[in-house]
């Protein structure tokens, strides 16, 4: 592991975290889906990937800590865009899935909790959804994981999720680089 992924790792410890979450587009790789990702595009989109966010989600797993992906692509947005254009796409758990299980040793990926949802999307969606925020996401991820959400931290491009962050910490991340180390800055 390189010095900056140590220091990352040591830092998130000190800090008291134990779950570390990724936002899917302009975070974890460079590309932006739009909500569901033409299928023909998927190997791009994973070729994309960026190398902070791997050894991050590696070492992080590895040590034993959990890991998880909140990204507004939702699967009835693919299903949605299948439909209309004629040609499959993917979104959701299904674009995150095939995402990680490129991108991320099997061990890792197999380990990595999925939440690809944009609640407004969907007839039942709860009242309390902040379309601007990553919130109802994160008590996901926290009721999965048992763990409290002030044990949670979010790294995510959009300033909005970031800001409107309730119960857990967030970090921006430049969505023309990704996620790098350096973008921890308690």
């Amino acid at each position: 592991m390189n010095i900056e992924a140590q220091i990352f790792h040591y830092r998130l410890d000190k800090d008291g975290f134990k779950v570390l979450v990724f936002d899917l587009d302009q975070t974890s790789t460079l590309m932006h889906s739009g909500g569901a990702l033409l299928g023909s595009k998927i190997v791009e989109y994973c070729e994309k990937a960026v190398p902070d966010f791997i050894i991050a989600a590696t070492q992080w797993v590895r040590s034993g800590n959990k890991f998880a992906i909140a990204s507004f692509t939702d699967t009835l947005a693919a299903e949605r865009s299948t439909t209309y254009h004629r040609e499959p796409h993917y979104g959701g758990k299904n674009l995150i899935k095939r995402f990680v299980d490129q991108v991320l040793p099997t061990d890792v990926a197999s380990k990595v909790y999925m939440v690809g949802y944009f609640p407004i999307m969907h007839d039942n969606h709860p009242q309390e959804f902040d379309k601007r925020s990553k919130n109802y996401h994160m008590d996901m991820i926290s009721k999965y994981f048992e763990i409290p959400l002030n044990r949670c931290v979010l790294f995510d491009d959009s300033m909005s999720n970031v800001e409107n962050a309730k119960g857990y910490k967030a970090y921006i991340v430049d969505s023309t680089k990704g996620f790098q180390f350096s973008d921890y800055r308690p």
